[in-house]
């Protein structure tokens, strides 16, 4: 299941990367 465009893996990543750090900060806080 590996997207022909790498743009969209690059995309998937930060935004799973982004929502996990959000997610880290919340708890944190």
């Amino acid at each position: 299941m590996m997207p022909k465009k790498p743009t969209t893996a690059i995309i998937t990543g930060y935004l799973r990367k982004r929502s996990t750090f959000a997610h880290g900060t919340r708890g944190t806080l």
